[in-house]
């Protein structure tokens, strides 16, 4: 505030002055954690729609595999153990830390430790 029409600031003109400028704050803390909540719901939704992506595959992939015929061994079943759908490292990109987590538990026996969160 800068002037008063009628003469000095009083104590109360001051209080509420400092009431009000404490009310501004708040709303541009709670604008910002608003902000926040939005891009990591963004995030999070980006993070589950590539998880969706690389966990269904198409009829036409389905129908390929019912109708090859398996002759002898299959080199890519003796790796299965250490394929990994989504590189870990990727899920901090996203902020999905219980996502993380759970993959962090769950494949820490066969994934490289490099590709650990």
């Amino acid at each position: 505030m800068v002037n008063k029409a009628d003469g000095a600031f009083t104590r109360q003109d001051q209080n509420s002055f400092e009431t009000f400028a404490v009310y501004c704050g708040l709303a541009l803390h709670h604008a910002k954690l608003y902000d926040r909540i939005k891009r990591s719901e963004q995030k999070y939704r980006v993070a589950l729609e590539v998880l969706a992506y690389h966990s269904v595959c198409s009829k036409e992939e389905v129908q390929k595999l019912k109708n090859a015929r398996i002759t002898g061994p299959v080199d890519e079943l003796d790796r299965s153990e250490k394929f990994n759908f989504i590189q870990l490292h990727f899920l901090n990109r996203f902020f999905v830390p219980s996502l993380a987590s759970a993959f962090r538990h769950s494949c820490a026996s066969r994934v490289e430790p490099s590709y650990i969160c």
